[in-house]
């Protein structure tokens, strides 16, 4: 509020008049010739649609192929401790064969079901976003 008695204290009113009732647009409405020129410009100034596609789909390969990456030694963790807390944690570790039976399996796959789940959060999260503000 006190700004705007400060912003109008520093113009003089007939200045405030003019800016009140100048026109926004210009009276006339663009030619077609216009319009189409403007049009070509902007076609001109813009990037080709390949080259931002190609960036997107670079990085969309290069964040899965990080992902497929890292799947094998994160199963292989999870393992080991499932593993190394079902036989009491034995000196000298276990072969990882042992670690092949159902009891430590089956909480490892629960906990890959669990871990999917929570991954996909966020990606439904983005994604209800998106669909709100359309």
């Amino acid at each position: 509020m006190a700004a705007s008695s400060e912003a109008s204290l520093s113009n003089p009113p007939e200045q405030d008049e003019v800016v009140l009732y100048t026109p926004l647009l210009n009276g006339q409405p663009p030619s077609i010739g216009d319009v189409q020129d403007s049009q070509e410009n902007i076609l001109k100034r813009a990037k080709p649609l390949t080259t931002i596609v190609f960036y997107f789909m670079t990085i969309h390969f290069l964040l899965a192929f990080c992902e497929i990456i890292l799947v094998a030694p994160l199963i292989r963790l999870f393992e080991n401790s499932l593993c190394l807390s079902h036989f009491d944690f034995p000196p000298g570790g276990i072969d990882e064969s042992l670690c092949k039976i159902p009891e430590i399996q089956r909480p490892l796959a629960t906990i890959r079901g669990w871990k999917s789940m929570f991954d996909t959060i966020p990606g439904i999260r983005i994604l209800s976003e998106v669909v709100q503000s359309c």
